[in-house]
């Protein structure tokens, strides 16, 4: 771990700001009974007089909140409200009789046709229900521009008008990364005549001690005082290199972008904020499969494998060879892809809860883990098999960003370690 500690003191700026090439990271590591590891570094801006991080920041987790989601969603299951594999379109009408895009024709009119087959709350959790963001596949955005649509993609607009569109395929039948989970909070929502917020506060933050948690940070200047800016990065140099490596752009506040985790509704699917000691609650309650949120059985269903192998096969295919340069190397922590040796073609699936390794990974997760991450380059996993739980929580945009990437696999490396000498 101390390896990890001064690589990661000295890329956050923390004896020399004209070193830094990451912004301020918490991360926390435990396992059942206690937290292991938790530690700040850097600072909470790129301001000269900016204080240190502290462990009470707030991060706009983004994605991360979709395991939140899927507990939520599965609570309901239990007590028998809703069923994986009923037609969810009876709660979320929205989507009911959607057509399905198939293309376009030479002119650059959409084909469409109905969809076939029934879309289910098991599609809505893996991201097979057909849907998809617009800002992370390219068809979405040129069937707007073919319907003369307006751009919908920013914070403000209503889930429904920032999301409902032909499905890219019917339910099941591939993998597209998608706003289903946002549609699984809505469903969550009408069956428990509760808002998001409230539902969560009552079953999940309360239970766990989670008091920094909420989806409306603008509503708690608790949470919100304690928040940590977004940055990004200038264009690098692409000719300067040190050590035959290219240098990563400088980085810099980000003043404008499409969101910044605020919207007009309960993000189910990436609108909380919180501080990572607060997330490392849900991961730690997950492990110990005590019943505070999920019955013990009810948790297993988070590890499940949910793919087909065809399904697979278009999971890896989106993710690492898709239209979305951000998408695969945002993901590359969690894909794995930074070691030598795996075959990721086979070395994942998709579980309720998030990506699941389906082999272990030498020095890393073992088969079974769970693993995800959130757009500002967050990254979490949860090993059961290892008895042990990360979160490396930073704020840093586009998402996709390499050294991010590299440190979070050190980190998960270095946890590791530590665990494998007691």
């Amino acid at each position: 771990m101390d390896a990890f500690r001064t690589d990661l003191r000295r890329a956050t700026g923390e004896n020399n700001r004209g070193e830094q090439t990451l912004p301020g990271v918490v991360v926390v590591s435990g396992n059942r009974d206690e937290v292991t590891f938790h530690e700040t570094f850097g600072l909470q801006s790129l301001d000269p007089d900016s204080p240190p991080m502290s462990k009470e920041n707030t991060f706009w987790i983004a994605s991360c909140t979709k395991l939140i989601t899927a507990v939520a969603v599965l609570q309901l299951v239990e007590q028998g409200a809703v069923s994986l594999d009923e037609d969810i379109t009876r709660i979320i009408h929205e989507w009911k009789d959607q057509q399905v895009l198939d293309g376009f024709d030479e002119a650059g009119k959409p084909i469409v046709r109905k969809m076939k087959g029934t879309m289910t709350l098991r599609h809505l959790l893996t991201h097979t229900a057909g849907m998809a963001y617009q800002y992370m596949n390219p068809i979405i955005p040129k069937y707007k521009r073919a319907m003369n649509l307006p751009d919908t993609s920013a914070g403000h607009f209503t889930l429904a008008e920032r999301t409902v569109y032909p499905l890219l395929f019917d339910p099941g039948a591939g993998w597209e990364y998608s706003p289903g989970m946002d549609w699984a909070g809505v469903v969550v929502e009408r069956l428990s005549s509760q808002r998001l917020e409230e539902y969560m506060s009552e079953h999940i933050f309360k239970p766990l001690g989670m008091k920094s948690t909420t989806f409306r940070i603008n509503d708690r200047m608790d949470v919100k005082e304690k928040q940590i800016g977004l940055v990004t990065r200038e264009t690098p140099d692409p000719t300067a290199t040190e050590n035959n490596k290219s240098i990563p752009g400088k980085l810099k506040p980000l003043t404008e972008y499409r969101s910044t985790g605020v919207f007009p509704y309960d993000a189910g699917g990436g609108g909380l904020h919180l501080p990572p000691s607060d997330y490392a609650k849900v991961l730690q309650a997950l492990l110990k499969k005590d019943g505070t949120l999920l019955k013990p059985e009810t948790v297993d269903l988070l590890f499940k494998p949910q793919l087909e192998p065809d399904v697979v096969k278009s999971l890896v295919s989106r993710v690492r060879r898709g239209q979305s340069p951000g998408l695969r190397a945002g993901f590359s922590t969690a894909l794995l892809e930074l070691e030598e040796g795996m075959n990721f073609d086979s070395a994942v699936n998709w579980a309720f809860g998030g990506l699941l390794a389906v082999k272990d990974v030498p020095g890393r997760r073992k088969k079974g883990s769970l693993a995800w991450g959130g757009l500002p380059n967050l990254f979490w996993w949860l090993d059961p098999t290892s008895n042990v739980y990360g979160m490396y929580a930073t704020q840093i945009l586009p998402f996709g960003d390499m050294p991010s990437a590299v440190m979070q696999a050190m980190f998960e490396r270095a946890v590791y370690q530590e665990l494998n000498q007691k």
